[in-house]
């Protein structure tokens, strides 16, 4: 079990508030800034811009949520209307767009601008949409192209986006109302009436086309030139991560929307628009899991883990909406360095949930001792690592960890059929990629071996680090995918000569399909074979660990 940390905070007092260039005024949403005005439908939100977001410059949420007419397995759920507006600045968009191939994925880095309204529509809205209309017109004494577009294909669930292109002197603002399209006929007036009250107005500051090139100015070496990075002694890299932490913290809170608060730990800077006793108990852990943390994990590395920023939304839908552009629905995005969460009414007075804010600080954490943790971990690791930290919790000012139930219930199953995992499979090649969870069957037989590799984890933390060969396990395992991933991430970022056949294009991509499933069997492989256990060491660690796993 966890040891029990206490909550020691060092609060800074409630950070002063400055008046946000974008107001809202009787309805009318004015920026001076970027330049435009509009008067969003009654009650609607305004969602804060992540700070790197240079092209996303207006985000609203409807007050209320419609539900689909689809009842069957495949789709259904429900869905607040949107309006964004988003920035196609033409010296901006000149650049050429930065893309990396890491395994099956193509990333494009996230500032990069968006070429047109279609580059946006093809980076974030994914599959599925087609452009159903495209017309010409002038609206607002500006000439206007009107899309209407369809995402219906693969789609959950069914919905339209309604969008006017309006032409500036320096570009073009994109207005972008989304809503489901079972409702699109009782809706469509209400996202009209946006569209019409939208207006250019002059920019009480011009920004200098450094500051919309998509560059954030950060210091990312270590990512970039990882080599160069190490060349540094350690007190220069702390000097530098520092800097950028203090840019981000007083970046983020600066132009906070109404109702939001800020306010400062020792570690985090927490920022929210949930209520205050809410606020208080998320206040209350994040110092608490940061020593315990540091406890655990600092050795992994000699790096300077960053102060981090906890965002805490209204609910599931202001944080979906906040986090929309970023293609990452996870608690952390290392893109905007923030842990995103939200006040869940349906956990009680308390609505913390715990596991998603968790698992966003272990991410933040492990991705600041090595980047290369992020991606190289085999996966067994890294799914059990996730379970185990996401049951942590705060009890009487005490921070404990304590399985969740599903964890147990999973356990239960697979005892009670007599099938627990033999351990060296539980940590060999299972979870790249070789389960599939298409049937309800499959699916239950997936939890059940998720379960088992936290339950390993917890193990590894519990009775089994009076085991020799267990003891620091977690680290020693971190440390030795680390060495073993420059190599691999060294030689990934030379590239490749360019395909001259197709034979060889087949080659490639059947190579990028299956790279991280490749290079996690190598690291997991070298890994076990490092460990140097004998078939009896095996044999009693499995037997002590199936012991344990009765105790559930």
């Amino acid at each position: 079990m966890m040891k029990a940390v206490h909550a020691v905070l060092g609060l800074c007092a409630l950070a002063s508030l400055a008046v946000p260039a974008a107001a809202q005024k009787q309805g009318i949403h004015e920026d001076t800034k970027k330049g435009f005005r509009i008067k969003v439908p009654e009650k609607w939100t305004t969602i804060p811009v992540q700070i790197d977001e240079k092209w996303i410059v207006g985000k609203f949420l409807s007050n209320r949520s419609y539900e689909t007419k689809t009842r069957d397995a495949t789709g259904g759920g429900e869905h607040k209307p949107t309006i964004y507006v988003i920035e196609f600045d033409d010296e901006a968009r000149k650049l050429k767009v930065q893309e990396e191939r890491r395994g099956d994925t193509t990333y494009i880095a996230k500032n990069v601008p968006y070429r047109d309204y279609k580059d946006y529509l093809k980076r974030n809205v994914g599959e599925g949409w087609y452009i159903d209309k495209e017309e010409q017109a002038t609206e607002a004494g500006v000439p206007c192209t009107k899309f209407q577009v369809r995402i219906e294909k693969s789609a959950n669930m069914k919905r339209r986006l309604i969008t006017w292109l309006f032409r500036g002197e320096k570009g073009e603002m994109a207005v972008e109302c989304d809503v489901l399209e079972d409702h699109f006929e009782k809706l469509e007036p209400q996202m009209l009436a946006a569209l019409k009250s939208f207006k250019l107005i002059p920019r009480t500051t011009v920004e200098a086309t450094a500051a919309i090139t998509g560059e954030n100015g950060g210091d990312t070496m270590w990512v970039t030139d990882r080599s160069k990075w190490k060349e540094l002694p350690v007190e220069e890299r702390q000097r530098r991560r520092k800097k950028i932490e203090e840019e981000r913290m007083a970046k983020s809170q600066k132009d906070l929307l109404p109702g939001w608060t800020a306010k400062r730990t020792k570690h985090y800077l927490v920022l929210s628009h949930a209520d205050a006793k809410y606020t208080k108990n998320i206040i209350d852990a994040v110092e608490a899991y940061r020593s315990w943390m540091e406890e655990n994990f600092d050795s992994v590395s000699d790096e300077y883990v960053m102060h981090g920023i906890i965002r805490i939304c209204a609910d599931i839908d202001e944080a979906s909406a906040y986090a929309d552009t970023s293609a990452n629905s996870d608690s952390y995005n290392s893109d905007d360095r923030e842990v995103v969460t939200w006040q869940d009414k349906s956990e009680g007075n308390a609505g913390i949930d715990w596991s998603r804010l968790f698992r966003g600080m272990f991410a933040q954490y492990i991705y600041d001792k090595d980047a290369l943790l992020y991606n190289y971990l085999p996966t067994w690791m890294r799914t059990g690592l996730l379970g185990y930290v996401g049951g942590s919790r705060i009890k009487l000012g005490k921070l404990v960890n304590e399985p969740s139930d599903r964890e147990n219930n999973s356990i239960r199953e697979v005892e009670r059929a007599g099938a627990f995992a033999a351990l060296k499979e539980l940590m060999g090649t299972k979870l790249e990629g070789e389960m599939k969870t298409t049937t309800d069957a499959e699916r239950a037989a997936y939890w059940q071996w998720v379960a088992q590799t936290s339950r390993l984890v917890r193990y590894m933390y519990g009775p089994g680090a009076k085991t020799p060969q267990l003891k620091d396990f977690v680290v020693k395992y971190m440390k030795g995918t680390i060495a073993l991933a420059e190599g691999m991430d060294a030689e990934r970022r030379q590239g490749r000569a360019a395909a001259t056949t197709e034979e060889e294009e087949k080659a490639n991509n059947d190579e990028d399909r299956n790279y991280w499933k490749r290079r996690h069997t190598e690291i997991l492989e070298q890994l076990t074979k490092d460990l140097g256990w004998d078939d009896a060491t095996w044999t009693s660690i499995q037997k002590a660990f199936h012991e344990y796993l009765k105790k559930a």
